[in-house]
This record gives C-alpha cells, structure tokens and sequence, in this order.
C-alpha cells in the first residue's frame, strides 16, 4: 500500500465503502450524473486505478473485498485485468475512466458499468462475463473491443454510444442481448457472433457500417427502427423470428446466402436508398409490406411465401422472386420493372405500373434454391482462448449453436424446394391493377382475376400465356365450345348453375355486362398486337357473356341490360349468331348450319305444295295444211321433284344470290319461292361466316 499512498479522499470513502460492504457514491447521494460534469471532477472523485486493481482482485492486504460499487468517479490510470484472478462482482457507475484493458479477465459476477465514460481504449477480448453485463448509457471515446468474449448472462448495451470502432467479432452472448438506442459512430463488427437468446437492437443507429457475418440469432432478433449506413448479413443465420420493422439502409445492404429459419422476416415499412442484395438468402416468409426500394434491383428473395403488399420501387429494376405465394398488393412501380416471378398464386391486385414492365417467368438457369450450411471459409476466424476459469463450456454450446442452425438451415431449402414449385408463374389476381404499361409472358393466367383492373386494353399477353379451357358438362351438354375462359366467367357460370369448375357456393362474381367488358378490353390489346387467333377465343367470350346477360333476372339476379324491346330483339340476334356460327368464329357450325338449311329445303321441295318438276314443251301431233292448225300432245301430270334432284336446285339457289334463273328442271310455287328466297340470303352468309371464322383463326 505505501507505493498508493497518500490516498485521495475518494479513495478513503470507497475503503471504508468496502470494507462495510456498501455504496460508494462521491456524488452525494445524487443519481442525476450529466457526462459534461465529469471532466471537472478533481481530487474528491479520484480514485487511480491501480487501487481498484487490487480490490477488484482481493489482493488489498487490510480489507477483503465482497463487491465493488463505485458511483461518479473520475478513474485516473488504465485498469487492468486478466484471466489470472477472478473480478469480484464490481460497480463502476457513472465514473469516468481513462481506459480499461481486461483481455481474458473472468468476471465471476454481475459487472454494472451504467452511465460511465471512457475516455480511453477499452479491451474485453476473450473475457468472461459469468454474471449479467451492463454497459447501457456508456460512452466509449475511444475503440472498444470485444473480440472472443463470452456473456453468460445478459448483455445490456441500451443507449450506449461508440466513437469509434467496435469488435464484437466472435463473441457469445447467452443471455438476452440489449443494444436498444445505441450509437454507433464508425464500424461496429459483429462477425461470427452468436446470439443465443434474444437480441435487441430497437433504434439503434449505425451511422457507418455494420458487419453481422456469420452470425447466429438464436432467438428473436429485434432490429426494429434501427438505422444503418450500410450493412453486411451473409450467411447470417436467424432460427427465430427476425424484425427490420421500419429500419432504413441509407447504404448498401447484404443478406447473401442468409438464413431466416423460422416463420417470418419483417421488412414492414422498411427503406432501403441504396442496393439491396439478397443473393441465396432464404426465408419462409418475407413480409416486405410497404417497404420502399430507392435504388435499383433489390432481392432476390426466396422462400414459401413473399409479401411485397404497398412496396414502393422508385428505380428501374429486375426483381427475382422464387416463393410457393408472393402478395403483391398495392405495388406500386415507379420506373420500369422486369419481375421474373417463379411461384403458383402471385396476387397484383391494385398493383401500379407507371412505367413499361415485364412479369416473365425466370429461365431455368437462374432458378435455384440455396442448399447449403453457412460456410465461414476465407472469413475472419474469431477463437476464444480457453482460461483456467472457463473449461470450454461457453465453447461447446456455441457449437451446438451453429450445428443446430445448419440443421435448420437446410431444412428450410428443402421444405423450399423448386420441385414444389409449378413449371409457370400463376398469376391469381390484376383486380383494380393499373396494367396499361405492363407485359406478361409465360404465365398462367387460369385463375387470374381481371375486375376492375385499369389499361387492360393495352395490356400485352403473349402466346405463352395459359388459361383456362371450357368444361363439358353432362347437365349442359350444349354449353361445350372449346375456347379460353377467364377467372370471371367461371364464378359467374358457377354462380348460375352452369357446372363449370369446382362445385359448391362460389365466391360473388361480376356481372355479365363486366365480364363482357373485360373480353372487350383483352381482346383489344391482343387486336393490337396482331394476334387475331388469341383475341378469337376473348371475342367469343364477350359475345357469350352479352348473349347470357338477360339470365340473371331469371336466377333472382339483377339484369345486366334492358327489358324493353330493344334489348330483347338484341338478345334474339345473339342467340341467332351463336346457334349458326358461333359468333363468326365456328366454321363448322356455320357449315352445319347451311347443311341443314339445304337439306331442310331439298326436303320441302320434294312437296308440290313448294315445288314441281318443269313440264317438258308440248309436242305436236299433227298440223292441218290447209288452216296450219297444229294439234298437241297431252300435258303429263304435274309431279314434285325427286329429293336428288331438290337438293341439286337447292344448292344452286344457295349460291345463286343475284342470279337470274333462266332454266330449270324444278320450278317453285308461291310458298316454295319465300323457301327460294331465304336460300339465296342464307347461303351467302353462311358461306361468308365460314370463311371468316377461318379467318379468324389463322390470320397473323
């Protein structure tokens, strides 16, 4: 003791503090400490740290120390320790300190360093921390190292604040972690680390870089509100649930190859100004609702389902998402976008693309689903070395850490797998998307919903795209006409007893004059792109929906048109175009149709009442030479024609519309010539439909 004497009055009272067993508070009682005030602390707060190595490590040789509990003291001098002794439990609360270097101390009880500033460079590398370890609201001027320590209980770094750089590399924390409202001035590098229960870092700023390569979340990781400049998460493994809930990436961010084990990832309201790569990552779900994207080509992402409900995409980008559902609702696109979407159900409904866009299915080259343990390989390698004190125990359970996280890791890409997923992207839903600037190319379109979707007209589908295709139903023979159907007139035949799909109540369907519309619109932008085959089936369908419309006043439905008479002559005339030829689009129903036309006629022609065979001219029997008078033959009988020979008149009438007949072997009577007449008008027709349904089949 005599190379410490004479003691300063601080030091007097934290003996006699000691030696009692109580608080030592140089600030009077008061537990107000503003840091401004400590750099005025003279003799009366200062205690040389040389002192409190002693007490710290019982080797004072009057006074045997129990625990050390020190408030507003200014702590001249670096304090060391080591893994030699163990750290009695210790107090330095509101202090300020000049540094602190403690690489392989054991700290076998709980170490309070609330409110203290140090003012010098602070060492825990490889320490032991046996009991509970606060350093909230502690200033650190200086680096701060942790490399390798070890935390086996909790860690409290609330509203601290690092100066400069801090090394976190390595370190377990076993208990729950609390870095809510901290600081973070320069690099903070959190490599390898291990959080086995809980970690929270709510509102924490990261004003320049944040590093968590490698690391393992045991539990939930809260980064909720948190700001960071730029950010590193590869390989990171989450096994719980991870919340990025209104955090924002002023730089760039990566979550290459990470893994978020557990059921969800939040992004909610997340902001993301620079690039965003999450290369091989993996999720079960991503819920990146109202996130907004600043710089081009975020993701990839995959998983079993992604949420991208009100995200905001202000540049121009291609967006890979692989996921057994992706929710797109409320996506709004600013600039071009190119989503290449590997999934079976992706929802766009009220979707906005503001800017030409693309959804296509990925090639099968780029589709993959990572299948692999973290590999830490050409990384920092942080190994804490092994003290009298410490038998590996912290070692092993940080083992068993990673090796249950690998486990899980792969279990996730299995249960993600691409052999899960369809061969096409099947898109569910436009309702009330503004589509006008959008192309879609080898998707399937089957279940998608079009209502209320804005620019359909302009909406380009391509040849690759799939629908769905008409059922026959036994109850509704008649209904059967092999075409492409939308989602919509499905619910509505459901919905009207016409047995098309599954059966059971479904869901409230558009009406028919909707539905109608919708065939009008996509028919239009197929139109557009001289796809005539395409746009035949969506003209039929438009056709078909306005010829049912007047069904729904008879199913206690309200009507889609009119009931006065110009509705009704209007659903004649439709139901007549359907019956003779399919809207113009069925060749062999307009054909049929003109056969039994003929046929019919030839049939009625065979009555005397409509026809008769044309007498042969009178032959002349004898002629009187002197008057000239000749004497004829008798008329025979008027007979009707054979069927052969009325078919063969009928054909020829069929296509004789303004022909004017001068011979003939049939000659029609008055009601035979109104038969006559309707044979020369339908004929043509007939036969003009033929051709234009061909045509509308092959035509490019």
């Amino acid at each position: 003791m005599d190379e410490l004497s004479p003691l300063t009055p601080a030091e007097e009272r934290l003996l006699k503090a000691v030696r009692e067993d109580e608080e030592c508070n140089l600030a009077d009682g008061s537990y107000l400490v503003q840091s401004d005030e400590t750099s005025d602390w003279g003799k009366d707060r200062t205690v040389r740290a040389e002192l409190l190595q002693q007490l710290m490590h019982n080797r004072h040789l009057t006074e045997y120390v129990e625990a050390i509990d020190l408030r507003a003291a200014r702590i001249v001098g670096d304090l060391r320790s080591s893994g030699l002794d163990e750290v009695v439990p210790i107090a330095l609360i509101d202090c300020r300190m000049d540094g602190i270097l403690c690489n392989g101390a054991y700290f076998g009880g709980d170490v309070n360093f609330h409110g203290t500033t140090f003012t010098g460079e602070v060492k825990f590398d490889d320490a032991i921390f046996a009991g509970e370890a606060r350093f909230d609201a502690v200033t650190f001027e200086d680096a701060a190292g942790f490399l390798s320590s070890t935390f086996r209980k909790d860690a409290k770094f609330g509203r601290a604040t690092f100066s400069d750089h801090v090394m976190f590399g390595g370190a377990d924390f076993h208990g729950a972690t609390d870095f809510e409202g901290a600081k973070f001035a320069t690099v903070a590098w959190f490599i390898q680390t291990t959080f086995t229960d809980t970690s929270t870092f709510q509102g924490v700023r990261f004003d320049h870089f944040a590093s968590f390569e490698d690391a393992i979340f045991g539990r939930l990781a809260d980064f909720r509100g948190a700001t960071f400049g730029g950010a590193v998460f590869t390989r990171a493994i989450f096994t719980e649930d991870a919340r990025f809930d209104r955090a924002r990436f002023s730089g760039a961010v990566q979550f290459l190859d990470a893994t978020f084990a557990h059921d969800q990832v939040y992004f909610d309201e997340v902001t993301f100004t620079d690039t965003a790569q999450f290369t091989g990552a993996i999720a079960r779900e991503w819920n990146l609702r109202s996130t907004k994207f600043l710089a081009s080509d975020p993701g990839p992402w995959t998983g079993i389902k992604v949420d991208l409900s009100n995200a905001v995409l202000h540049e121009s980008s291609n967006i890979f998402l692989t996921a057994r559902e992706v929710i797109a609702r409320r996506l709004q696109s600013r600039e071009s976008v190119h989503l290449e979407v590997h999934t079976e159900s992706l929802d766009l409904s009220d979707a906005e693309f503001l800017r030409h866009s693309i959804l296509s299915v990925p090639p099968p080259s780029t589709r993959r689903i990572p299948h692999r343990p973290p590999d830490s390989k050409g990384q920092i390698s942080f190994r804490r070395r092994s003290t009298a004190t410490d038998p590996d125990r912290a070692s092993d359970a940080r083992t068993e850490a990673r090796n249950e996280a690998k486990v899980l890791a792969g279990q996730l890409a299995n249960e993600v797998g691409l052999s899960k997923l369809p061969a096409r992207c099947g898109v569910t839903s436009l309702s009330r998307a503004n589509v006008g600037e959008l192309v879609i190319a080898g998707t399937a379109m089957d279940s998608c919903s079009f209502s209320g979707a804005h620019g359909l007209d302009t909406l380009t589908i391509s040849e690759d795209c799939t629908f769905q295709r008409t059922k026959w139903s036994l109850q509704r023979p008649t209904q059967f006409t092999r075409r492409r159907v939308i989602a919509e007139e499905v619910l509505w035949r459901q919905q009207h007893g016409h047995f098309w799909g599954a059966q059971g109540t479904p869901p409230n369907a558009p009406s028919a004059h909707i539905v109608s519309s919708i065939y009008r619109d996509l028919r239009k932008g197929l139109e557009d792109t001289k796809n005539e085959p395409g746009a035949a089936d969506f003209y039929y369908g438009e056709m078909e929906m306005r010829r049912v419309a007047r069904r729904g006043s008879r199913t206690g439905t309200p009507s889609d048109f009119r009931s006065d008479s110009t509705a009704l002559t209007e659903s004649a005339l439709l139901h007549a175009y359907w019956a003779v030829s399919g809207y113009g689009l069925r060749a062999w129903r307009a054909i049929a149709t003109l056969v039994f036309v003929l046929l019919t006629a030839a049939g009625l022609f065979t009555s005397t009442t409509f026809a008769t065979r044309t007498p042969p001219l009178p032959q002349i029997e004898s002629i009187q030479p002197i008057t000239g008078t000749a004497t004829y033959s008798t008329p025979p009988p008027i007979t009707a024609p054979s069927f052969p020979e009325a078919l063969e008149f009928a054909a020829r009438e069929s296509i004789s519309l303004l022909q004017i007949r001068t011979s003939a072997s049939v000659t029609t009577t008055g009601p035979g010539t109104v038969v006559d007449f309707i044979l020369r008008l339908a004929g043509p027709v007939l036969l003009a439909l033929t051709v234009l349904a061909l045509r509308g089949r092959t035509k490019r």
